[in-house]
């Protein structure tokens, strides 16, 4: 593959080209930097739009499927995407076609006199931030970008108050008011999508991710071969199953179904990835080795997936037909307990703690030691008694 690379200093930005799409870094901050992507060479539009979204992964595969509307609504118009490195990667490999210009930033910390120094020229007719979480770091760097109108969602609390929520509104032109007997993220995201949007009809039928079939040709890895996935780790280690019984479902199904499991994960997982894997030559560490889009493409083919509550979870959920995520309970009725609808066709199963029913409705409830009163065994059996079928063809 041939690169197209060039490189123009200037007093503010390097600014650079990579397969035409145009690249900017800050360089005021060597521990923070924002980066600007270029998508689209279209240069007349009628109006500026920017989408502020910066959570996880696994949030993030949860605005993707309204990303087509917001195109289809706003399509003589600028979208700007704002968020965080963590998705960037499955932005720009599948979904770049509904954006025009991608801003993302990374470092230690928020540095919000920065990101205002940044955007303070930016002059967005809209910008939107349909997170339904409220916090304070979100608010602040609403503040701070430059726009006529405001959109954000009322939503839940997470660090502030109620009262400095309602304080906070005058951050915003116009605050959206979710339904609260909608509990799902993807439904809450609907409300706020369909009054955005004046009232569109916005149906989701299901989360899956169309996968390109010739693309497998062009990642190095053993498609044919009976394989597990193994998705360890999780941003708070509260959520973290053990990795001794990780292991011991690893020679679960490798003794009783001669799967081999891959355990899947960031360059920092690296250590968890190795407690698991001993000396095991069935069990095969690939943490940090794969690009974020290319694991929808292994999670694809591998007969199981099991993970904790985490990115695994909803990578596999729009690439995979058997899948088992260990939870404490936390936020299940809002993250981890996927409607029907979006199940069809896949064997979801997502064991919690036997006391957990009091917690499910939690925001952020994460207990490591009550996550981990779930045991091996009871993992090894569900394999047994629902996936038997799944594992042995």
């Amino acid at each position: 593959m041939n690169f197209l690379f060039s490189y123009k200093e200037t007093y503010k930005f390097n600014i650079f080209s990579i397969l035409g799409l145009r690249i900017s870094i800050e360089k005021k901050n060597k521990n923070y930097e924002i980066k600007v992507i270029n998508i689209t060479n279209k240069k007349i539009y009628n109006k500026k739009i920017a989408i502020y979204f910066d959570s996880g992964i696994g949030d993030y595969m949860f605005l993707r499927p309204f990303l087509p509307y917001i195109r289809n609504y706003y399509k003589n118009d600028k979208i700007t995407f704002i968020g965080s490195i963590r998705f960037k990667d499955i932005v720009l490999f599948f979904d770049k076609e509904y954006i025009d210009e991608y801003i993302y930033f990374y470092g230690n910390d928020y540095h919000y006199e920065q990101l205002k120094d940044f955007f303070k020229n930016a002059n967005y007719d809209l910008l939107i931030s349909h997170y339904y979480l409220r916090m304070t770091q979100l608010d602040k760097i609403i503040e701070t970008i430059d726009a006529k109108e405001k959109i954000g969602n009322y939503g839940g609390l997470l660090n502030l108050t109620k009262r400095q929520r309602v304080s906070n509104t005058n951050i915003y032109t116009k605050i959206i008011y979710p339904d609260e007997n909608d509990k799902f993220e993807i439904d809450r995201n609907k409300d706020f999508f369909t009054e955005l949007l004046n009232g569109c009809n916005i149906s989701i039928k299901n989360l899956e991710i169309n996968l390109d079939k010739n693309y497998f040709n062009n990642i190095n890895f053993n498609f044919a071969e009976k394989y597990a996935i193994i998705f360890p780790s999780a941003t708070d280690i509260n959520r973290q199953w053990k990795a001794d019984n990780f292991k011991k479902v690893c020679d679960h199904l490798y003794y009783k179904y001669n799967i081999i499991s891959y355990i899947v994960g960031s360059k920092n997982d690296v250590e968890l990835a190795d407690t698991i894997k001993r000396n095991s030559e069935y069990i095969k560490n690939i943490c940090g080795k794969y690009k974020l889009h290319e694991l929808f493409f292994i999670f694809n083919k591998a007969k199981i997936v099991v993970t904790n509550d985490s990115a695994g979870y909803h990578i596999a959920m729009s690439t995979s037909k058997n899948i088992i995520v260990i939870s404490s309970g936390g936020s299940y009725i809002r993250f981890t307990n996927y409607p029907e609808k979006y199940k069809k066709d896949k064997i979801v199963s997502t064991p919690i703690p036997e006391d957990a029913n009091n917690k499910i409705d939690m925001e952020y409830f994460y207990d490591n030691e009550f996550l981990n009163t779930i045991t091996y065994e009871q993992i090894c059996n569900l394999i047994d008694n629902k996936y038997k079928i799944y594992l042995t063809d």
